[in-house]
């Protein structure tokens, strides 16, 4: 069954770290989709605003807030990127298709949840810590994250306050080039990982760079010892 259109609104276009800005459009009415989906963005040449092309991303609002929220990492040579830094305004309209995707959390499995992400991979573990928390999850629910460095790392007050607030929610923020007087945890997600206690008796949803993915998929069912069907793997956004 195909996949919905939609022309919608872009209410913010921001940087929020380096590389990284911080997306909001209008939400279609009627429009619904499961935590962890994603949508095509219909992007158009900078040269010529009749070629469009898809490109696909992650949803990070909550399924139950009133605008759709992405990051998208900036890359300047190419056609997304220097759509979002030089064309995209507010009030700029959106050509938009979805929900697609099937990273959606299995809420059947009594297991806690293991969230694991790279760069703007936590996009869809944005809108999943929502959606458990705001339903009332009591379940343990952990969420590793690794940046390079404090520039660009974002929503960090957003999560350390719900981890505040939810005593079954944990953020491991983690910085693979930090600066020397960084206080916080250092090393990649592969390293932070093992040390949560209980990990390896939960289930586990990555998302971020190929060779992130790869890595912890293999040690998740190599070493760790995670049962195959608790190992949830996003491609790149």
């Amino acid at each position: 069954m195909p996949t919905t259109a939609y022309t919608v609104i872009c209410t913010q276009n921001k940087q929020i770290a380096d590389g990284v800005h911080e997306i909001r459009l209008s939400k279609p009415a009627g429009f619904r989709f499961s935590a962890g989906q994603f949508v095509l963005f219909q992007v158009p040449d900078s040269s010529n605003p009749a070629d469009f092309q898809p490109r696909a991303y992650s949803i990070a609002s909550a399924p139950e807030e009133n605008e759709l929220k992405f990051c998208v990492r900036i890359v300047p040579e190419g056609r997304a990127g220097r759509w979002f830094s030089n064309v995209l305004k507010e009030s700029s309209e959106v050509e938009m298709q979805g929900p697609m995707g099937n990273f959606i959390l299995n809420k059947n499995n009594p297991k806690g949840f293991l969230f694991t992400a790279t760069g703007v991979g936590i996009s869809p573990f944005r809108s999943q810590v929502l959606d458990l928390l705001s339903s009332g999850e009591k379940r343990p629910i952990d969420l590793v994250w690794c940046t390079y460095n404090e520039k660009t790392f974002f929503w960090t007050d957003e999560f350390s306050a719900l981890a505040e607030k939810y005593k079954n929610f944990n953020f491991h923020l983690t910085l693979s080039e930090p600066p020397a007087d960084w206080k916080g945890l250092r090393g990649r997600v592969q390293q932070v990982i093992p040390k949560i206690k209980g990990f390896n008796e939960k289930q586990i949803y990555i998302c971020g760079n190929p060779a992130m993915t790869s890595d912890v998929k293999k040690l998740c069912l190599e070493e760790w010892g995670f049962a195959k069907t608790d190992v949830h793997i996003e491609g790149y956004i």
